[in-house]
């Protein structure tokens, strides 16, 4: 078989056009090392539970994410996780299998059922670089994919790369996961909201960055968690429409204008992965 190189998504910003970049929303923490090397795929994951649907559909929605990638990179690879992700429809009918899986996870997860869960997508993650032939990638992922990501980085010579998109690197019980206990030598961007930011995330985080290496934090103001999905371009229009008040969707994707939201975090993946997933010559 025939080995090759790509770039997966984990589902990143919304579809809204407009001005603004880096310095006009995201705070700089600091540059990260170059890295020698050529080009590879991006396989993403998704976050999880009741608001995971929309924000699911980012690859596909997320046209200028992508063409993006496509331009500087190569082609996305787009991972769904069924039974895990709200709903995943697959492409054929198989006896014994319903067209679409829909999640098994509720809202009082466990710590438990939480190692499993990005246990699981990490290992659907590695199936998915089998099954393509990839064998240098980068990675990008959301909220729980952004877990999976950097710890599929950890475990998988195979990713040269990825993006943390706010996800947590612990074990919901404190357990640092082993990126974060033990650190990375491949570049790691961990991208976060102020307004999603807490003890939890920062205590891995900061054990991650301590371990030094390749790996740097980038932090966008006046915004929260879902920032990074296409709730960025949706919840404004429900404000706009008088569907939700400010505080709700201060409390989703923050204050933020998507005219500077989106291309800051589009300018954020791409000029990562322009970085250490350089096109082939």
């Amino acid at each position: 078989m025939r080995r090759g190189r790509g770039v997966a998504d984990a589902r990143t910003a919304g579809q809204v056009r407009g001005r603004g970049g880096l310095r006009e929303g995201m705070q700089d923490l600091g540059p990260l090392p170059a890295q020698n090397g050529r080009q590879a795929p991006v396989p993403a994951p998704v976050a999880r539970g009741e608001r995971e649907a929309p924000a699911r559909r980012v690859a596909e929605d997320d046209r200028a994410v992508r063409q993006v990638l496509d331009q500087r990179t190569a082609p996305p690879v787009t991972v769904d996780h069924p039974g895990d992700a709200s709903e995943v429809e697959f492409p054929d009918e198989r006896p014994g299998r319903d067209p679409i899986r829909t999640t098994v996870l509720r809202p009082d997860m466990d710590a438990g059922t939480f190692r499993t869960m990005i246990d699981t997508r990490v290992a659907d993650l590695r199936f998915v670089l089998d099954a393509l032939g990839l064998d240098r990638v980068g990675l990008y992922g959301h909220s729980a994919g952004g877990t999976a990501v950097a710890q599929a980085l950890h475990e998988d010579p195979r990713v040269v790369a990825a993006v943390n998109l706010e996800g947590h690197l612990d074990w919901m019980d404190g357990t640092l996961l082993p990126v974060a206990r033990e650190g990375t030598d491949r570049p790691l961007l961990l991208a976060g909201t102020d307004g999603f930011r807490d003890d939890r995330l920062d205590r891995p985080w900061s054990a991650l960055l301590a371990h030094g290496g390749p790996v740097a934090r980038r932090q966008l103001a006046d915004s929260d968690h879902w920032v990074f999905t296409d709730y960025v371009a949706l919840v404004p229009q429900l404000q706009a429409a008088g569907l939700t008040t400010a505080a709700g969707r201060a409390e989703m994707v923050g204050t933020l204008d998507p005219r500077v939201s989106v291309p800051a975090v589009r300018k954020l993946v791409r000029s990562f992965f322009a970085r250490h997933l350089p096109a082939p010559r």
